[in-house]
């Protein structure tokens, strides 16, 4: 599947939930029709996904092979902010809603954005290994080195924020709307409220899950160049070269 497939795959995904995910955790979105927000989140993100194909092949493909993956992160990254600011600027400018309202809406599409750019590089290093391995280029990566563990902390810190901060917004608006309807509370609405903050919890799950599957399958893969290449070593072969496609140990 080419990353172009994948990021649809993703935009479609992620208009899915935040038309699900604004009204959920903004009042301001909520009072909207739901096909009024479900408009935004559709212009906007085919908007954003013309603008990352247009780009992708001169800024990504037209780079040499061991800083595409590198670049895959970045080009995702920057239009997914790029995203988040014009719907912030559209939902102040035209329905008034105060700035903050538009952050819940750039916190959501940077997460869904920040899950897609590392899904998308590790597909994009496989191929470039698989490239390598295919016609025995040597990578060089000329970038700082940076360790196996340090981006684990990173990742994790990034991984861990994002995640806190979307369920505690759901879980504040949830507060809100059972204080509101405390006196006349059903039993139902309380079950209702439960279910929003798992499905969230839920749907952050499996995200990760997709980013664990898809970094191991590039670890397999690591694993397995570098034994052909001892491999071919051990029967004489002194001129296969194991691909380097990251800056890490």
């Amino acid at each position: 599947m080419s990353t172009t497939v994948r990021a649809a795959l993703y935009y479609l995904l992620s208009i899915g939930l935040m038309t699900f995910y604004g009204g959920r955790v903004c009042p301001f979105i909520d009072s909207l029709p739901i096909w009024t927000w479900l408009s935004v989140m559709v212009v906007g993100y085919v908007l954003a996904f013309g603008v990352r194909t247009a780009l992708e092949p001169r800024f990504v493909l037209g780079a040499e092979l061991w800083s595409r993956g590198r670049r895959q992160f970045w080009l995702e990254m920057v239009t997914a902010t790029l995203l988040g600011i014009g719907v912030t600027a559209y939902d102040t400018l035209v329905f008034s809603f105060p700035i903050a309202s538009g952050l819940k809406a750039l916190l959501g599409i940077w997460c869904f954005g920040f899950f897609m750019a590392l899904d998308l590089t590790l597909v994009r290093e496989r191929a470039m290994a698989l490239k390598a391995r295919e016609t025995n280029v040597r990578l060089d990566p000329k970038l700082p080195f940076h360790s196996l563990t340090r981006k684990i902390v990173v990742l994790a810190t990034i991984w861990t924020a994002f995640n806190t901060m979307i369920i505690a917004l759901v879980v504040f608006k949830d507060i809100a709307y059972l204080h509101d309807f405390m006196q006349n509370m059903l039993q139902s609405e309380a079950l209702s409220a439960v279910k929003e903050i798992l499905f969230v919890g839920l749907v952050l799950l499996a995200f990760t899950i997709r980013i664990v599957v898809s970094y191991a399958r590039n670890l397999r893969l690591s694993f397995e160049l570098q034994a052909e290449v001892l491999e071919a070593v051990g029967g004489g072969e002194l001129a296969r070269y194991v691909p380097v496609v990251s800056t890490d140990e």
